[in-house]
């Protein structure tokens, strides 16, 4: 195991983390320098619990926010960042405890809107309809859909 090494973001950021995650990463380590803490060793289950508090006032704040499912995609994140942190043995235990899986929906799978707002959706969309489908349909986030080529469509 390493001597504690300082906590490096920037190295999950380029080495691990997929692009669309640095987000969380960031928000964890301002989390992390508010607290003062710069050692893998110090991250533990209270300090995780206590960020996410933290980091649920911060979504909370924001107008069209998701609540507890940005939460949960947020921990999930860090789970798997502290499973790769296990993997190679920068931490012996991993301090963040999976509670859901982003998208789970006991109740019927993951629904961010409801008939009447995807047929408001619908509506408004005007020249934008393929666009609104195509990430409806495949749940492409916008930034995924923008990067699409003709190459990468299966039609089949």
């Amino acid at each position: 195991m390493a001597d504690h090494p300082k906590l490096e973001l920037r190295v999950y950021q380029s080495c691990y983390v997929p692009e669309r995650a640095t987000f969380q990463v960031r928000e964890f380590g301002e989390f992390l320098g508010s607290e003062k803490v710069s050692l893998l060793k110090d991250i533990n289950k209270l300090l995780v619990e206590r960020f996410k508090c933290w980091r649920l006032q911060r979504i909370h704040r924001k107008k069209f926010a998701r609540g507890a499912s940005s939460l949960t995609l947020d921990v999930a994140i860090l789970h798997r960042i502290f499973s790769f942190a296990m993997e190679n043995d920068f931490v012996l235990a991993n301090p963040v405890r999976m509670e859901d899986r982003p998208g789970d929906n006991p109740q019927g799978g993951a629904e961010p809107f409801t008939a009447e707002e995807l047929g408001k959706l619908r509506e408004n969309a005007a020249n934008d309809l393929l666009p609104l489908l195509l990430l409806r349909w495949t749940g492409l986030r916008g930034s995924d859909a923008v990067g699409l080529t003709w190459q990468e469509v299966d039609f089949t």
